[in-house]
């Protein structure tokens, strides 16, 4: 009849829920004593296990954020397994070793002359998203391949992207190299190989006409935009993988980028709006 209350009292009692385990009393009897307990002070109570405790998981934060900022994309595929185990590397093997791997595996290229900027005017434009709102494309009016010296040079950037060199991991399939040489598509040298060398005005109507041909394999090298020639390309295989890792893909883009600013800078105003 003398119970403790409500509450059932007694060492042993946790209320209306009953007996506590030893969990429970570990935080009552050890853990919350630890951190409420105070040292006098001049001017306000000072908690010095709560403070420490503060103190030591601000450090271990500190530091695991320092290392967190040095992290980089993986260069090669994660290894889920042992050293020793066969499946290791096997994705990576199948890749890189095995010279006769599709074409299919890697990305295809284009370097274009004859736009100005790209996706303008793109309003409310998501990354995460990048086929939607991607914006107008603006044509250089400048542009105009029917001059001799901007054939040639044309011509010259052909010879360019063939050879250009590749200091990338990301440059796989030909070791040192952008493109896959015999990959490389020039809308003038295939031209030229049907309706010979034409300039001024007769070579854009000439020009559609041989696109009109055969346009599933001829669009992807000369665009025409109601009826006008607004870009042309040079079209090629990457010996960059489709599925490259990001920070590879950056290296490529930017190897790019140093072959064709000589090119910019030397041709003539009517080709130099070149984008690869």
């Amino acid at each position: 009849e003398g119970g403790g209350g409500e509450g059932g009292g007694g060492e042993g009692g946790g209320g209306e829920g009953g007996p506590i385990g030893r969990p429970e009393r570990l935080f009552r009897d050890v853990y919350l004593p630890a951190i409420t307990a105070s040292c006098p002070s001049t001017s306000r109570r000072l908690k010095p296990v709560s403070l420490g405790l503060v103190v030591c998981l601000a450090g271990v934060g500190g530091y695991l954020l320092s290392q967190a900022l040095e992290l980089s994309p993986p260069s090669k595929a994660e290894e889920w397994f042992p050293a020793n185990h066969m499946a290791n590397g096997f994705v990576e093997a199948a890749q890189n070793d095995y010279l006769a791997e599709d074409d299919d595996a890697f990305a295809d290229g284009y370097v274009f002359i004859g736009l100005k900027k790209l996706y303008v005017d793109r309003g409310v434009y998501t990354k995460w998203i990048p086929q939607d709102n991607r914006g107008t494309l603006v044509y250089d009016d400048a542009f105009d391949l029917s001059d001799a010296a901007a054939q040639e040079a044309y011509l010259r950037l052909c010879d360019e992207v063939r050879a250009a060199p590749c200091d990338s991991e990301g440059c796989r399939k030909v070791p040192g190299r952008l493109v896959d040489p015999p990959t490389v598509r020039c809308l003038l040298v295939e031209f030229a190989a049907e309706r010979g060398n034409v300039t001024g005005a007769a070579f854009e109507p000439e020009l559609a006409a041989w696109v009109a041909e055969d346009p599933f394999e001829r669009e992807e090298l000369a665009g025409f935009v109601d009826g006008e020639l607004k870009y042309v390309t040079v079209a090629f295989k990457t010996t960059m993988r489709d599925e490259e890792t990001s920070e590879l893909v950056q290296e490529v883009y930017d190897e790019w980028q140093d072959l064709l600013r000589p090119f910019v800078a030397t041709a003539p105003a009517s080709v130099a709006s070149c984008e690869g």
